[in-house]
């Protein structure tokens, strides 16, 4: 009996005191044939005075009930506790789950990591070599925590196994009953058998298949079901409840006008690969050709006249079919459609507001200590290689000692070009940063490394730019390492 488990916990016991875990990396075993805890249970680390005070972490449980998380608990450790899955658990079961938690030694991940990830442990390894302790660390702390990581088969089960025990609303109980017209792209007679066999497994029956080139024509603003439209490639297969998860929002809300899923591959010899879990609707990426909307539901009365429906990339047909509306697209977080072959991504430029009239003003904000050499390169780049933004450059400057990094600094201070601000004590970079945001100016704020140099004057303020976007809180530069920009002209 499968039922809401919700409320359903455990306390994880330990064998020594919290603090003796704290800042380490353990193993946790789970042992539980009754299935209490389900296949995906949550694990809850609690942190004395962290914020958030709870730091969740998942694994999962295979269908003998056997599971086993590594993961580097925090500084602040005090306790964990296991929340069983409310989808998958047997609540009626009297079996106690048994749960143990093993500290491992830095030796002992150390050569499961050299076992399971030995590219990675070069990685670390160079990081060592150029005196990089911190980020040596962060990076061996954040694989351990990956080692919980199921393959994606194991995830395929959990799912399968949750969704089987779901408890959905029917569809005959909806308000509004949607009618899908599903256009299949020019393939071989291969491909497009393949789509249509899974299209005739669909639970979602209300559908009829028509030409990309006569839909248009279909579109009737008095309709009253909800006239949908989806676009596949030959070759493309469906869940068989595709149509359904993608057909119930339309029929709970008119201003919805598309719907798009997650999506995997399929290899030959059948076996599902290369999952792609789907950001939400962002139109920059889906008019660069980035993310794919090859299976979305489109509401027809929401197309523009005039376009080429068979040509033109649903990116763009999506976008214009928004008209830039919050809330208008909608992405069903689930595996609903499974291609034959990689996604070719088409990438191209996308214009971002770049009518804008105003001129961003963005607070820079550099956390720094001597290295001159950085500084005035970053600095140059700024004030000589950044155009379209006015800039209020705060140095925040811990502890520098070497003549040539004071001089510069003093250099354009005196010029009125940055405001230096002095930090005294062991190098925090957080600390450094808040600092400065307490003194900047503007709205804008970027957080910069001393060792950042731009590679064109457009790059500030086409991040900006992303901000304009009122679902955008922060945006970010992709970083090459000088030798890449060297040796390919980036």
């Amino acid at each position: 009996m499968m039922a809401d488990a919700s409320q359903v916990e455990f306390k994880v016991p330990l064998e020594a005191a919290p603090g003796d875990y704290a800042d380490r990396p353990v193993v946790l075993t789970v042992k539980d044939p009754g299935h209490r805890l389900g296949l995906r249970p949550r694990l809850a680390l609690h942190r004395k005075g962290g914020v958030p005070a709870t730091d969740c972490r998942s694994f999962l449980v295979n269908s003998k009930g056997h599971g086993r998380f590594y993961g580097w608990l925090p500084v602040q450790f005090e306790g964990a506790t296991l929340f069983a899955d409310d989808a998958t658990a047997e609540i009626s079961a009297d079996v106690t789950p048994e749960i143990s938690v093993r500290r491992l030694s830095l030796l002992e991940i150390g050569t499961i990591l050299v076992l399971q990830r030995p590219l990675f442990i070069l990685r670390i390894l160079r990081l060592l070599m150029a005196r990089n302790v911190k980020g040596a660390t962060f990076r061996f702390a954040r694989q351990v925590d990956a080692l919980s990581a199921p393959s994606y088969d194991e995830w395929i089960d959990a799912q399968q196994a949750a969704e089987r025990a779901e408890v959905s609303d029917a569809p005959q109980d909806w308000p509004t009953k949607p009618f899908v017209f599903v256009s299949i792209g020019c393939g071989t007679e291969q491909a497009v058998a393949e789509t249509r066999a899974s299209l005739a497994t669909q639970t979602w029956r209300d559908y009829a298949e028509m030409p990309a080139s006569e839909v248009a024509g279909m579109k009737d603003g008095n309709a009253v079901r909800p006239q949908l439209w989806m676009r596949l490639p030959a070759g493309m297969r469906l869940a068989p409840r595709a149509l359904e998860r993608l057909a119930r929002p339309f029929a709970f809300s008119s201003s919805v006008t598309a719907v798009y899923s997650d999506e995997d591959r399929v290899n030959k010899r059948g076996r599902r690969i290369d999952p792609f879990f789907k950001p939400a609707w962002n139109p920059p990426l889906a008019q660069s050709g980035w993310l794919p909307l090859d299976g979305a539901l489109v509401r027809l009365v929401d197309l523009p006249e005039g376009l080429d429906l068979e040509n033109i990339p649903l990116g763009e047909v999506i976008a214009k079919a928004a008209k830039g509306r919050r809330g208008a697209v909608l992405h069903v977080p689930r595996v609903l459609l499974h291609r034959d072959a990689p996604y070719q991504r088409m990438l191209g430029p996308v214009r971002l507001n770049a009518d804008a009239a105003e001129v961003p003003n963005v607070s820079v904000i550099i956390p720094t200590r001597d290295r001159a050499d950085l500084l005035e390169a970053c600095l140059r780049g700024l004030f000589e290689s950044t155009d379209g933004v006015n800039l209020d450059v705060i140095v925040i400057d811990n502890d520098s000692s070497e003549p040539a990094a004071l001089a510069l600094m003093d250099r354009y201070e005196k010029a009125g070009r940055i405001r230096r601000l002095p930090l005294p004590g062991g190098f925090n970079f957080s600390r450094a940063c808040n600092l400065g945001v307490e003194a900047s100016r503007n709205e804008f704020i970027l957080l910069l490394n001393n060792d950042v140099e731009p590679l064109q004057p457009a790059w500030l303020s086409n991040l900006a730019r992303e901000l304009d976007d009122p679902d955008v809180g922060a945006a970010g530069s992709l970083l090459f390492s000088r030798m890449v920009t060297c040796n390919t002209a980036v």
